[in-house]
């Protein structure tokens, strides 16, 4: 059987959980649970037989808050996985093009929801962004462009539509 074990069955010990890989990772999965269900373990011990089935997979795992790979504070890297099967980056070290962000990444980024003005300015915003998004693209022959599109913009013109006349 190509795969790996992940567990067993709680009602039949004898009686093994396996997952085929391609189907794993072919499709969007979860692992869900409340705090200290062992969420981050299962993430792990999921990935760590994975690459032990598929030595050379890919697979890219983000992590905000350094559950899997850390610095202590002498700056030495440390990992749940096994050296050299893993690249780490720093995310505060990614640059993402802000026209690949959607509407409400856009909103957690640039709008304070505790501002008494946010729904005007999320309303601004969306009104905004999507003349933009359009505008920049029209040339695009059947594409529909919504207000998350990933399309091309000049930050120009954003800045334009909101800077005081």
């Amino acid at each position: 059987m190509f795969g790996f074990e992940l567990g067993y069955l709680p009602s039949h010990p004898s009686i093994g959980v396996s997952l085929h890989p391609s189907n794993l990772f072919g499709r969007h999965f979860a692992i869900l649970g409340q705090s200290g269900a062992g969420k981050s373990w299962s993430v792990t011990s999921t990935i760590q037989r994975a690459l032990k089935a598929m030595p050379n997979a890919h697979i890219i795992l983000l992590d905000l808050h350094g559950e899997y790979v850390w610095k202590d504070s002498r700056g030495n890297v440390s990992s749940a996985f096994q050296e050299g099967v893993y690249r780490y980056l720093d995310a505060r070290q990614l640059e993402i093009p802000y026209w690949l962000l959607t509407y409400s990444e856009l909103v957690d980024l640039l709008i304070d929801r505790d501002d008494e003005g946010s729904s005007t300015q999320m309303a601004f915003l969306r009104e905004v962004l999507l003349a933009s998004r359009r505008k920049a693209n029209k040339d695009l022959k059947g594409a529909h462009i919504s207000i998350d599109s990933p399309a091309l913009t000049a930050m120009e013109s954003e800045a334009k539509a909101v800077s005081p006349r």
